[in-house]
């Protein structure tokens, strides 16, 4: 039986998420796109994004200089593979 430790589930869900990106690519690109239409931060405000999924959000919010980015390592290795490029 497979191990199911956070780590290995961590290192699958990295794995999986370039594919998963691909594949749904319209879908993703559309809703980040909506979800970002309709937001109406302002830069003092906070948005805590939970389900993140492979983090194209949270990519597309960090290309905004206006939004502070924290997060945890995990969340970062995640969101890394959906593009390779990372939350910081």
């Amino acid at each position: 039986m497979p191990s199911t430790d956070g780590n290995d589930i961590i290192a699958q869900y990295g794995e999986l998420a370039p594919r998963y990106d691909a594949r749904w690519s319209f879908y993703i690109e559309a809703t980040v796109r909506e979800t970002l239409r309709r937001l109406e931060l302002h830069a003092e405000e906070h948005l805590l994004d939970v389900g993140c999924g492979t983090g194209v959000l949270l990519e597309a919010l960090a290309a905004s200089d206006s939004f502070r980015r924290p997060g945890s390592p995990e969340s970062a290795s995640i969101a890394t593979g959906s593009t390779g490029s990372g939350v910081s």
